[in-house]
């Protein structure tokens, strides 16, 4: 779910020697440049939270992703219980945001809306703070427990490790 609409990542690499049966799939791939293509998210096989393609053929990017939680909980160094209320906060806090936009509308929409206000808002309407501060608790999130550290959003975070898990879980 988080992987495939935008939340977690905007955009998935397509391996060069996928590209091609990655279009023959219905994905619409990017050229960034010579050595990388891209397909951008929301992916168009995600149905609500499962994957339309997942029995078929896929990019293996798909098929072999695992987000940082995924390999916390599968090394032993966060139980099933925790990874489970940590997805929870993190859909719950997902949620709150595309509330606050239109209906129809991707996480995607919610990035650029966020850019959008970032780059032209001296002062901030009580939606557009809420949608600021929104996104900065759910990247915060993401980035302590679900992305790599090299693909965070926002500043690294100095938290000792294992203190940021149980502030979040109790969040």
């Amino acid at each position: 779910g988080m992987c495939c609409d935008g939340t977690l990542y905007d955009q998935a690499k397509v391996h060069l020697d996928e590209v091609a049966r990655t279009e023959q799939a219905g994905f619409k791939v990017k050229q960034v440049d010579q050595h990388r293509s891209i397909f951008l998210f929301p992916c168009h096989h995600l149905d609500d939270k499962c994957c339309t393609a997942y029995d078929s053929w896929r990019p293996k990017v798909c098929s072999s992703f695992l987000c940082e939680l995924q390999k916390q909980t599968a090394a032993g160094k966060c139980t099933e219980a925790d990874a489970m209320s940590l997805i929870a906060n993190a859909l719950s806090c997902r949620t709150q945001i595309m509330e606050s936009l239109p209906e129809g509308s991707s996480f995607s929409a919610a990035r650029q809306q966020l850019t959008a206000i970032a780059t032209t808002s001296a002062v901030l309407a009580p939606e557009e703070a809420r949608l600021v501060v929104r996104m900065f608790v759910l990247d915060r999130l993401l980035d302590k427990h679900f992305r790599k550290p090299e693909k965070s959003r926002l500043p690294a975070a100095n938290v000792q490790e294992g203190a940021g898990l149980k502030k979040a879980i109790r969040q």
